[in-house]
């Protein structure tokens, strides 16, 4: 037995019909309707055994924005770090990385106000 959030349990029903008939192969997944797949996929994400989130994920479209949004800024900034890193290995000394730099400080900002809004959309 588990116990499910109430703003999950809302659609839970036809989420767990839904995953049946997908796995048992009554349904593809193009015959559901983008609310059937936004419910399956928190379904899945929330419960499955398999996944490592230590936060539910909400059902709600800010919630869901904000994450993307988050996940965004997160793929930038490991990106600025990777051309931060690739410009200090190859210094010569005659470049002192400084765009860089400030690319990652930009990163910085950006994660903060996205976590910021994850914090407050997904309550």
């Amino acid at each position: 037995m588990f116990v499910m959030p109430n703003d999950i349990a809302v659609f839970a029903t036809r989420a767990i019909s839904n995953h049946r008939a997908l796995l048992s192969g009554a349904k593809k997944m193009g015959q559901l309707s983008s609310e059937e797949v936004t419910e399956l996929k928190v379904l899945v994400e929330n419960y499955s055994t398999c996944s490592r989130r230590t936060l539910l994920v909400s059902a709600d479209p800010d919630c869901q924005s904000a994450r993307e949004n988050a996940n965004r800024d997160v793929q930038a900034a490991l990106s600025a770090t990777t051309g931060l890193n690739a410009c200090l290995r190859k210094s010569d000394l005659t470049d002192d990385c400084g765009s860089r730099f400030r690319s990652v400080k930009d990163a910085e900002a950006s994660i903060e106000g996205a976590v910021a809004h994850v914090v407050t959309a997904c309550r």
